[in-house]
């Protein structure tokens, strides 16, 4: 933010002049970022001194005064409160859209202006940190990089604090947490279970270190999941226990041809289950 230029005046010289134009304002005053621009804007006026000049009611100067009661000349001390505030109102219609600057035709002063502006904004303002409460308690990281969803995290985070509405440390932790997949149940898990509190940036350097070990595993490590190799595992006994017991029926049935002379088959339950050579039962 650059320095404020100030200027010394011809009617009073002990009275100074802030210019609020040489302010750097990278928000323009659009309908959906009013939080941000106030926000920016305030820190602005406040720095320079200028609040007075946008409360609802502001002091202003007697625009005549009477000399020896009786000749009336005009005010100094208006003119330069004169100048100041429409250096101030100028600053803060620059830092308007198009689109908002039209909606401010008809107002005169700084107070004016900045009253006008609330009024127009306080209602969609409300809506809108309603909306990013629910946008907080909703996302989830699904198919974003862990960077990314933390930004997005903390850029709701930060907008809610903007407008008045702070989130606790713990509460913005467990947002985080509660958007995350199963694949990073370990850390839910030791975050939760601490008897000390982690911050917010800690917890976010665990998540993202443990998605730098979850992307290494994936690119060197088996991609085949253990469930998948349970199931072959599982399939290939069946099958091999199924051959053997195949081979063991054929085995007795051969040797009962062998042992019968007449080249016959023993009696078979069910044409399933052998039978006993010497009892001749199942």
């Amino acid at each position: 933010m650059n320095s404020p230029q100030i200027f010394s005046t011809t009617h009073n010289p002990g009275f100074l002049l802030v210019n609020p134009a040489n302010q750097i304002n990278s928000v323009k005053l659009s309908d959906e970022n009013f939080l941000l621009w106030r926000l920016q804007v305030l820190a602005g006026i406040r720095g320079l001194g200028l609040e007075p000049f946008i409360v609802e009611h502001p002091v202003v100067p007697s625009q005549v005064k009477s000399e020896n009661g009786v000749a009336e000349t005009m005010n100094p001390n208006f003119i330069t409160w004169n100048r100041q505030d429409q250096l101030l109102f100028s600053f803060l219609l620059a830092s308007m859209s198009e689109s908002v600057q039209s909606q401010m035709i008809g107002c005169h002063t700084s107070s004016q202006l900045w009253t006008r502006v609330t009024q127009l904004f306080a209602t969609r303002s409300k809506a809108r940190a309603m909306q990013y409460k629910l946008q907080l308690q909703t996302l989830k990281k699904g198919g974003l990089g862990m960077k990314d969803y933390l930004s997005k995290m903390k850029g709701y985070i930060d907008i809610l604090a903007a407008c008045g509405h702070s989130i606790p440390e713990d509460d913005q932790i467990l947002y985080v947490l509660g958007g995350i997949g199963v694949e990073y149940d370990s850390v839910v898990v030791h975050v939760t279970s601490r008897v000390d509190t982690l911050n917010l940036s800690e917890v976010g350097a665990l998540l993202l270190a443990h998605e730098a070990r979850i992307e290494a595993y994936n690119t060197t490590g088996n991609s085949t999941s253990p469930s998948v190799n349970v199931t072959t595992v599982h399939s290939q006994k069946k099958t091999e226990n199924s051959s053997q017991s195949a081979n063991f029926q054929a085995g007795y049935r051969g040797r009962g041809r062998g042992r019968n002379g007449r080249g016959g088959r023993r009696p078979w339950h069910n044409n399933s289950r052998p039978v006993c050579q010497i009892c001749g039962k199942p």
